[in-house]
């Protein structure tokens, strides 16, 4: 949350994101961004990206998608809308965003 709240500060000049505004499809590249940051990419890879903490972008993937499911719980229709397009955009983009990445500097 830390991370996502300075990328937002400086580029929306909104501050204070909450988990719930970050499960949703509006906040999904910052959250993306914001975890790419953490596993710390390394730039020392000619051929394909590497992190230097792999196992960060796994294991938020997981937290968020749960806390995803578990924020569709609430019977507010637009939560649920927001959730279940984040979720989709998590199914569709996550693995090549960040995933494949982690996975990859594992087997290195």
């Amino acid at each position: 949350m830390i991370r996502v709240n300075a990328i937002t500060e400086s580029s929306q000049s909104q501050c204070n994101v909450s988990m719930s505004q970050c499960l949703s499809d509006a906040y999904f590249d910052t959250v993306v961004e914001a975890t790419h940051s953490l596993c710390t990419p390394d730039g020392s890879a000619e051929m394909r990206p590497i992190f230097s903490n792999p196992s960060i972008g796994l294991k938020l993937g997981h937290v968020l998608a749960k806390c995803a499911e578990l924020k569709k719980g609430n019977d507010d229709e637009l939560e649920m809308k927001e959730t279940d397009d984040f979720l989709a955009l998590y199914k569709s983009e996550w693995t090549s965003s960040i995933s494949a990445t982690s996975l990859a500097t594992f087997k290195l």
